[in-house]
């Protein structure tokens, strides 16, 4: 059985704010799955650009929504009033993974 402390919200009135929660919470819970090839999916509340390459680096592929004020998100994906406003744009990036070592 994996021992992992979920975050719950802020428990107390001194306790301070914690920095990237998110991301803790995935390294912490994908730690066992390091180097196994799995794909993580996850909504906006968890997805970022730079946890996503931080678990490439891990072996571990990553779908996720971003919220549409993250600094990262290409110009290009953003908002454009010459887009119809129903049409739908992916962003990926393929990348051979080669055996260390």
């Amino acid at each position: 059985m994996i021992d992992v402390n979920v975050y719950l919200g802020k428990q107390h009135e001194t306790s301070q704010k914690e920095v990237q929660i998110g991301k803790k919470a995935v390294l912490t819970l994908m730690e066992p799955y390091f180097n196994t090839k799995r794909c993580l999916c996850a909504d906006n509340f968890l997805s970022s650009i730079p946890l996503c390459k931080l678990l490439w680096d891990y072996g571990i592929d990553y779908l996720g929504t971003l919220r549409a004020n993250e600094i990262e998100i290409p110009e290009v994906i953003l908002k454009n009033k010459k887009r119809s406003p129903e049409s739908t744009l992916f962003e990926f990036q393929i990348e051979i993974r080669t055996k260390k070592g």
